[in-house]
């Protein structure tokens, strides 16, 4: 055995070996390798790598329930496994994990490299890369591994039973008491009856219709897999079942259950629903109610969907024999992952054993859930025999065509829970009132699912696994075993599906009961809670819950006839797509593109060379060569810092956006409310000279001010605070609800805040500065805002001025990944449930890890810029406090340690070196540091042991925290009470609508006051009800144009002849604007007379459409491209464009003057349009984003659209240059060219 260790991924490696070309994508194995390598933990149940999930390949690589297919096999701590064909090593953690000697082998190094890295704190797992049929190696093993790698023999190996080859050489590792596992798909499978594409090829029926040929993967049924490995000789053959399959399994099924008589195998399976992983939803039936009648054949192994057979020369060895089946869950906080085990024995008949698989909670632990306590119960119990309630519901909810027939269908569910109940009369409810109704704690679980029809009618409550101290309400059972039973399987029923609110309200009545749908709401609630404990996930939104349609799974096929899929053309493109990267991957690794590699290299050096002779010299090869390098560190420094280190943010925004934009105004806002009281709570440190003017702006507040209450802390001050606090009380305190003052010594921002907060009792507060001042109506838009907001929302933050903070929040949802503290509403319930501001941070950074740690326990922040407060943080630009300096870095630290990665803790040390290392940020700056590294060793224990489940995305960025914009100092003055009206041209097409709903949620959104929205539809009329809709809702002026198809540049122009505003601009579907982005350029037009138009930097958005669903892309790098860094200059825009078509807001005057698109063009036609105005007047350039355009991530496409640009751009240009020097209107002559 030769084999050297690869020390730069920790592999052993064959030498001179060739490549394997099994691989998911180099891209997607890049991305796998970046996912284990920034996760501390690392196990089969680490929640890092559940955040990584966002497609297929990642979820079979990190899912929690891989790994369960090995369980009920018996392998033992010190068993000796070879595991070949390793992947990226989900089992290969599980084993080692586990205590087993493991050997991993993998065909392709980077898989190789992945399965390393992902047990790379396990000493007992040694990984190697080689041909799988080539390993060498001196020893036998108590286990060979086969997982789902038999199926690719035909592509790796031209032998005439390439199978056979494969499995004789697994077994030759095997000991001779050795057993070799098998896990694959089957041939004849349910799902892929069911319509299910073949996993491998993605085809319909392709493999139960036999058409796999050589060199295709080939998968086989029971009767022929088990001739394959009866062939090998061994004694004994065990079958196991895994379901939904051998992937992803959360059931597995011993062949000796099918046999017991006594034993419903159907019941385990009618959740087992299997997934087509092309991603369509469409089946013929469902297969929950077909598995009984596969039963009653003795069926459901030949139909099973995977195989895991186990051969063995030591049957008294292999296997529990006692085992029949065993169910999983995984897919819960640590906490809760159970395995239920169903055992039969000639002494005690049956027996179901549930046992935890993460912590020992034998002692039944307590966990609070809201004011009651809620026990997980895990324990042994006898196997009652007879048929699950749910298999009948689901038959009657298959088939039911009205509300009325799927309460026929719960009824009987119902009945016993209503048997259980007893009436409480508290608060004065009555018997006709279904909140009146409560039920004992040990029937939290009490759902369809858990309930059995014995014989004679007797129902029997089982799997009692969750229980309450306190009595539960009827109602939230109710809802518990509604949304259990309903969201499983598949229905026949169309448009009109039913809502939680619409069943649980006919269950009361058939009672005589009645429930309002507030009743059903606050249930779905306490769901959604229940929900987020036991899964550690953010609180579901319990309106949505019950608005909600009920049925999931998939539709009846015929149900969507006429829906046109593209599943399978989509599938081929990406299967070519995957076939040539891994071509190009083993011709790389080949000897011949070795010794060709200096004839490439000639080759491009004279291709480049000839390119750069065809242009005029413009300027010297040095400066080419230095720009070249400069642009290339500005794009690598953009890509770590703003793409990749806030990956997580941009993905979790993408999606929330998604929902967003389906809301126009969010919750109904009633203007006749009466205000509810709030809490106002200032912390005040030698504030002597902001005492007046912020005391005399709280008062001008158009909220009313009998429903403020404020509670003021001084912390020591010794400059006249408290006097002139006096003064102010005497001024103006009885015109508040109530005024109290608070004295205690200095103990930092959030102590102070704490206690002023603590006084108080109103459901909503506000913690603000008072080195601020507020616009008149900053209250009462952020209580609007949190009034028609969300319950999952915490807090609202206002936006500053003159400078805005920079970071990034999405323009859309407004959400934000924290907020500043300087002045916010917070919602009290989300403050108590996290226990306020973290005593350790005096000052600087509080703000943040309190935000964090709401996000961490399931709440949103929201950014809401039409509240206006002038904050007067900075005397000056880019000034630095030392205090806000020194505390920025040591909460950085902790914030660090309690939240962030392995990546954001091990860079702690390097960013401690750097600033002792550079340059000192001010006088004495280094002499600082000293005394916070004390700080540092004293209470980074606390951070670290305090760490928060990451159920959220926390970013760093070096002393930072998020992505910023460009342009915090950039200074914003007030608009005019009288303002211009802005009208937007939005361009679209049929197609777009996810994308259409955005843009136009971005521009309701925005700050300036007068603004018209023009949608033109090239091609149609097809989101004119979108478009009506958003209309009827927001309050904005829009027009709607549906045009026949004439293009983008008749679609603009078009938008432009409709608009009536004094200034114009457009904004293509894709396209988003940032809150302040109308403001931003129009103070700047309307304060200087020697422009006509200004434009701001943009973000470009490299995004790619999900494979999942058209209305899901995903967002992955964010940058400013260097060309669009650019100041005004008219000589340089007839070179190249560098104004993003959405970035400027021009004067009709332009247009009136120059027209609009040059209908001739079909690309560039915004460059020729901007290169025409700016040869009449004078453009206004401010640098900071108020905006972001979208751009295709893939590198093919990208190329494709450059060389159609390319193409374009001699006529967009030549035109231009005719058009300027034609027009009479023209200012700026372009003298002595010619097109």
């Amino acid at each position: 055995m030769s084999y050297l260790l690869d020390k730069d991924v920790d592999v052993w490696v064959r030498e001179k070996a060739e490549l394997f070309a099994y691989s998911d994508g180099t891209e997607v194995e890049k991305r796998l390798l970046r996912a284990v390598q920034s996760s501390a933990d690392r196990s089969v149940f680490s929640s890092e790598l559940q955040e990584h999930i966002i497609d297929w390949a990642s979820e079979y690589h990190f899912s929690k329930s891989r790994h369960c297919l090995l369980r009920p096999l018996g392998i033992q701590p010190g068993d000796k496994v070879l595991e070949l064909g390793c992947g990226c090593g989900a089992l290969t953690r599980y084993l080692g994990e586990l205590g087993a000697s493991v050997v991993a082998v993998e065909g392709s190094i980077h898989r190789a490299a992945i399965a390393s890295a992902r047990c790379s704190d396990l000493d007992n797992v040694a990984v190697y890369c080689d041909d799988l049929t080539q390993f060498e190696c001196g020893e036998k093993f108590d286990w060979v591994l086969l997982i789902g790698v038999a199926e690719y023999a035909p592509v790796f190996c031209d032998a005439e039973d390439p199978v056979k080859v494969y499995l004789e050489s697994a077994s030759a590792h095997a000991a001779v008491s050795g057993s070799v596992v098998v896990a694959i798909e089957n041939q004849l499978g349910l799902k892929y009856l069911n319509g299910c594409k073949e996993d491998h090829l993605g085809e319909e029926f392709f493999g139960v219709q036999d058409f796999y040929g050589a060199g295709t993967p080939v998968t086989f049924g029971r009767l022929e897999l088990e001739g394959k490995l009866r062939a090998l000789g061994f004694e004994s053959l065990n079958l196991y079942y895994p379901f939904p399959d051998y992937k992803v399994p959360n059931v597995i099924v011993a062949d000796s259950a099918l046999a017991n008589e006594q034993f419903r195998v159907s019941d385990l399976l009618v959740g087992a629903q299997a997934r087509d992983y092309a991603g369509s939803r469409l089946r013929s039936f469902d297969e929950g109610l077909v598995y009984p009648v596969l039963e009653r054949n003795h069926l459901i192994g030949d139909l099973s969907n995977s195989f895991l057979m186990v051969a063995s020369n030591a049957p008294e060895e292999n296997g529990d024999k006692a085992f029949l089946a065993a169910s999983y869950a995984v897919n819960r906080a640590a906490d809760f992952v159970t395995e239920t085990r169903f055992l039969d024995s000639a002494e005690s008949g049956i027996v179901v054993k549930k046992y935890c698989l993460v912590n020992n909670c034998s002692d039944n632990p307590s966990y609070d859930l809201g004011a009651n306590i809620l026990t997980h119960k895990v324990y042994h119990s006898p196997y009652i025999i007879g048929r699950q309630m749910a298999v009948s519901l689901f038959k009657v909810r298959y088939a039911a065509k009205s509300t009325q027939s799927l309460v026929d269908g719960l009824i009987s569910w119902f009945s016993f829970l209503y048997s259980h109940a007893f009436f409480s009369g508290d608060e004065g409810r009555n018997e006709r009132q279904g909140a009146s109704f409560f039920l004992p704690g040990e029937f939290v679980d009490c759902t369809p699912l858990n309930l059995i029809e014995k014989s004679g009618a007797e129902i029997e409550y089982i799997d009692r696994e969750w229980v309450c101290r306190d009595p539960v309400a009827l109602g939230w059972v109710a809802c518990r075993g509604v949304l259990s039973a309903l969201q499983v399987g598949v229905s026949k029923r169309g448009a009109d599906m039913d809502t939680l609110v619409d069943i649980v309200t006919a269950l009361f009545m058939r009672i005589n009961v009645e429930v309002s749908a507030r009743d059903v709401e606050s249930w779905a609630k306490q769901e959604a809670e229940f929900q987020s404990l036991v899964r550690y996930g953010a609180l579901a939104d319990s309106n949505a819950v019950g608005a909600s349609q009920l049925f999931g799974g998939g539709g009846i096929r015929f149900a969507f006839e006429e829906v046109p899929s593209l599943d399978a053309s989509l599938l081929a493109e990406q299967a070519i797509v995957r076939g040539l990267e891994n071509e190009l991957q083993v011709m790389q690794g080949t000897r011949s593109w070795r010794m060709t590699a200096p004839l490439r290299r000639l080759s491009s050096v004279v291709a480049s060379s000839r390119q750069r002779l065809r242009r005029p010299l413009v300027v010297s090869a040095a400066l080419m060569k230095l720009r070249l390098v400069q642009r290339k560190l500005q794009y690598s420094l953009v890509n770590e810092w703003s793409g990749a280190r806030n990956g997580g943010v941009i993905a979790h925004f993408a999606r929330e956006r998604v929902k967003a934009a389906g809301v126009v105004v969010g919750r109904h806002f009633d203007n006749n409310i009466e205000w509810p009281d709030i809490d106002v709570s200032v912390l005040l440190y030698n504030s002597k000279k902001w005492i007046e003017p912020f005391f005399l702006s709280l008062r001008e507040q158009q909220y009313p001010l009998d429903r403020i209450n404020l509670y003021i802390v001084d912390h020591g001050s010794t400059d006249g605070t408290l006097e002139a606090l006096a003064d102010i009380e005497r001024q103006m305190g009885r015109e508040f609800s109530s005024w109290k003052i608070l004295q205690q010594p200095n103990k930092g921002f959030g102590a102070g805040h704490d206690l002023a907060i603590s006084e108080g009792s109103s459901p909503l507060f506000l913690v603000t500065n008072p080195d601020l001042q507020f616009d008149r109506h900053s209250i009462v838009h952020l209580v609007r805002r949190a009034l028609s907001d969300e319950d999952s929302v915490a807090s609202w933050e206002c936006r500053q001025k003159p400078y805005e903070h920079p970071k990034y929040y999405d323009p859309v949802s407004m959400e934000v990944s924290w907020s500043s503290h300087a002045c916010i509403l917070i919602r009290r319930s989300a403050y108590d449930s996290v226990g306020g501001y973290e005593k350790k941070i005096f000052m600087y950074g509080e703000d943040v890890e309190l935000s964090y740690r709401f996000r961490a326990r399931g709440f949103k922040l929201r950014y809401c810029p039409q509240s206006v407060v002038w904050h007067y943080s900075y005397e000056e630009e880019r000034q630095i406090k030392p205090l806000q300096h020194y505390g920025s870095i040591l909460s950085n630290l902790y914030i660090r340690a309690r939240f962030g990665n392995f990546k954001d803790i091990a860079l702690m040390l390097p960013l401690i070196l750097t600033l002792f290392l550079r340059p000192s940020a001010f006088p004495g700056a280094k002499r600082g540091y000293v005394s916070l590294l004390l700080s540092l060793v004293k209470n980074l224990p606390r951070f670290f042991a305090t760490r928060e489940a990451k159920s959220g995305f926390f970013p760093f960025r070096y002393w930072d925290y998020e992505m910023n914009r460009e342009g915090a100092f950039h200074s914003l003055g007030s608009l005019p009470d009288v303002c211009p009206r802005v009208s937007i041209v939005v361009r679209t097409m049929e197609g777009r609508e996810i994308f259409l709903r955005q843009a136009l949620k971005s521009i309701l959104n925005q700050t300036y006051p007068n603004v018209e929205i023009v949608v033109a539809q090239d091609g149609g009329d097809s989101v004119g009800s979108i478009v009506d809709g958003f209309s009827a809702k927001s309050g904005v002026p829009v027009q709607f144009l549906g045009l026949p198809k004439g293009g983008r540049s008749v679609a603009g122009n078009s938008g432009l002849d409709a608009a009536t505003g004094d200034y114009l601009m457009f904004l293509d579907d894709d396209d988003l604007l940032f809150a302040d982005h109308i403001e931003v350029i129009m103070c700047q037009i309307l304060e200087r007379d020697d422009i006509e138009a200004a434009y701001a930097l943009a973000w470009e958005v490299f995004t790619t459409k999900s494979d999942e669903s058209p209305n899901c892309y995903v967002e992955s790098i964010i940058q400013t491209a260097p060309s669009h860094r650019q100041p005004f200059d008219r000589s340089l825009i007839l070179e190249q464009n560098y104004i993003p078509i959405q970035a400027i807001i021009f004067s009709r005057k332009l247009y009136e003057s120059a027209g609009g698109f040059n209908t001739s063009l079909d690309y560039l036609e915004d460059w020729n349009l901007w290169m025409r105005y700016a040869h009449i007047a004078d453009f206004g350039y401010i640098e900071k984003t108020t905006s972001l355009y979208r751009t295709p991530a893939e590198l093919v496409i990208r190329q494709g659209r450059q060389v159609l640009l390319d193409n374009s751009y001699q006529e967009a240009k030549c035109n231009g240059i005719d058009m300027i020097n034609a027009n009479p209107k023209t200012k700026y002559h372009i003298a002595g060219v010619t097109s």
